[in-house]
């Protein structure tokens, strides 16, 4: 019986490593999508003033 305590004391373990890096994750994606938002908006900023230069 001790041996099953250990073995799922380990999963459990496992489970929150697993849990943990999931959502540290998610928090980066989040990041990264908020930074693609804001140059896909500044790049359209700069294609409006870029416009103003056409011949």
């Amino acid at each position: 019986m001790k041996k099953v305590t250990i073995i799922a004391k380990k999963v459990a373990d496992g489970v929150h490593n697993v849990s943990a890096a999931t959502q540290q994750q998610f928090a980066s994606m989040e990041e990264i999508a908020s930074s693609a938002t804001l140059l896909a908006k500044m790049a359209g900023g700069l294609q409006e003033q870029i416009s103003k230069f056409k011949l």
